[in-house]
């Protein structure tokens, strides 16, 4: 079991009263900052609602910089494998109205996830293809028209 001290305590209850604070951190982890995101990690399952979505936005940025950085939370537990996937599969907001972009998006996103290739990871790595897999399925699905283009 992990207890956490009465500074690491404090601190997160600081980043949790403010949105400017936790909005701080989560673009500190969308550019990559390793720490940032561990301690992102470590929080994750005190947020909800759109601070949780945001979260996992921002981790899905954040491994688009560290793809295996991002498998290995999920092996240690610290990201279950529903948080995996939703990690992978939820874009930004401005991909929202753009399925061919999405499509793109999560191509270069499952490349990263295929560039991994720590053996010890192999079961991260299946289930982060399959949910990235599932999506693009999800996104064809809706959009018949990007089916006649062979690019999509």
């Amino acid at each position: 079991m992990h207890y956490q001290n009465a500074s690491e305590t404090e601190c997160w209850s600081i980043i949790e009263q403010s949105n400017s604070n936790l909005n701080q951190l989560m673009h500190l982890v969308e550019q990559g900052n390793d720490w940032s995101a561990q301690y992102l990690v470590e929080h994750l399952r005190v947020l909800d609602g759109g601070d949780l979505e945001d979260s996992l936005i921002a981790l899905g940025l954040f491994s688009d910089h560290h793809m295996e950085r991002l498998l290995i939370f999920a092996k240690k537990g610290q990201l279950s494998k529903q948080e995996l996937s939703d990690t992978l599969t939820m874009l930004p907001l401005s991909l929202s109205d753009n399925p061919a972009g999405q499509l793109d998006y999560l191509k270069a996103r499952r490349n990263r996830v295929m560039r991994v290739t720590r053996k010890n990871l192999s079961e991260q790595k299946t289930l982060a293809l399959s949910a990235i897999d599932n999506f693009e399925s999800e996104i064809r699905s809706k959009n018949p028209q990007l089916i006649e283009n062979p690019q999509h």
